[in-house]
């Protein structure tokens, strides 16, 4: 069982591990940092799926990997709102759903 503080020390002595791993996932370096903040506040909001990790360096491997490219989903949806029209202001390029 892994402590909240053993997994700090973790993610502090393997930040550029973690983070190439999420970089690697969305090529972006900003983004990379963006996820690796979004799993930590994750793990930090919720103690207690610790108490369930025997192995916590591959379980933080995992963490940023699925939220890469959870991030990488959300972007690909974002870009393609873009591309039905959502640069000109509407929020879906003009679906009767957002339409006021």
């Amino acid at each position: 069982m892994a402590s909240m503080e053993q997994l700090i020390a973790l993610y502090r002595h393997e930040y550029a591990y973690y983070r190439a791993i999420a970089y690697n996932v969305l090529a972006n370096r900003q983004d990379a940092e963006d996820v690796m903040q979004r799993v930590m506040i994750r793990l930090l909001e919720r103690p207690e799926i610790l108490q369930k990790v025997e192995r916590p360096k591959p379980f933080l491997s995992r963490c940023v990997r699925n939220e890469a490219i959870g991030n990488m989903k959300w972007q690909g949806n974002r870009t393609h709102l873009g591309l039905l029209g959502a640069e000109k202001g509407d929020l879906a390029g003009g679906h009767p759903f957002f339409q006021g």
